[in-house]
């Protein structure tokens, strides 16, 4: 077993997104998760300083057992707009982005509320906490925008591939929508266009 003693790091940054569980904050060279017991304040666009025991593999910061505290509250910053290269890569992770996806499927599970959307090959979640208010219907098909927090799940580098210049591995890539409003219809589905217009006729 490992006996060193564990090291506190700190990290200051503003707050992009909040659950009942973490805090996702960023600063100018990217973001990080939090977990700690006393975020149940803490709102997005607080400034805060949290320190905490760091448990990020990868790609992924993470602070566990933090201690939170807000310094003020600013504008949230300006989301990425994201091409799907950017998630590929894992530079994106933990960032505050919006992307396009075509929905493919809409549900409801375990207190969440769930997207299936696909971007070129690339098929996606985006989820919101059912407390945080409630999202609209959205057909199979529509083009959609998404502004929210990436959450990538990183496989290991295999030894084969674990050389400078070789991108991680992306299993399953999350975006965390922080309300309603981060979900914007760009344009219905072909059928539903057609079935308008038909019944308009």
């Amino acid at each position: 077993a490992n006996n060193s003693p564990r090291h506190r790091a700190k990290i200051t940054g503003v707050v992009t997104y909040r659950d009942r569980t973490m805090l996702m904050v960023q600063d100018r060279t990217g973001g990080a998760e939090v977990k700690g017991n006393n975020i149940e304040g803490v709102r997005v666009g607080d400034k805060v300083e949290a320190v905490g025991f760091p448990d990020g593999e990868g790609e992924t910061v993470a602070l566990r057992e933090a201690v939170v505290r807000e310094t003020g509250n600013v504008e949230s910053p300006e989301p990425i707009k994201m091409m799907m290269e950017g998630v590929l890569n894992g530079r994106l992770n933990q960032w505050l982005v919006q992307v396009e996806g075509i929905v493919l499927d809409q549900k409801n599970r375990q207190g969440w509320q769930l997207l299936e959307l696909q971007n070129g090959q690339r098929v996606f979640g985006a989820v919101l906490p059912a407390d945080a208010g409630q999202l609209k219907p959205i057909s199979a098909g529509s083009r959609v925008s998404i502004t929210g927090v990436t959450q990538l799940q990183i496989t290991s580098r295999t030894p084969e591939n674990a050389t400078a210049g070789h991108d991680p591995l992306i299993a399953t890539m999350n975006i965390l929508m922080r309300t309603p409003g981060d979900l914007v219809l760009l344009e219905r589905p072909p059928w539903w266009t057609w079935r308008h217009t038909a019944s308009v006729a």
